[in-house]
């Protein structure tokens, strides 16, 4: 599973011209309210992007498209 969000988040950082990003990393959340998994890949790339953190994560997450089957 990781290694599939690892992908689909790598396509949408380049098609936000991201292309150099480092890749995504994903780690359970302390909190099990936060959900399965966390990245903090908002944040590592947002001083590249010149947007802040919340900005970043939202054309990442308007970009995802994630299979449930």
């Amino acid at each position: 599973m990781k290694e599939y969000l690892r992908e689909l988040v790598a396509e949408c950082l380049a098609a936000i011209d991201l292309v150099d990003a480092p890749p995504p990393t994903f780690e359970k959340p302390r909190s099990a309210d936060h959900g399965d998994l966390t990245t903090n890949v908002a944040m590592v790339n947002a001083k590249r992007t010149a947007m802040n953190p919340r900005e970043l994560a939202g054309k990442i997450i308007g970009r995802l498209t994630i299979d449930s089957t």
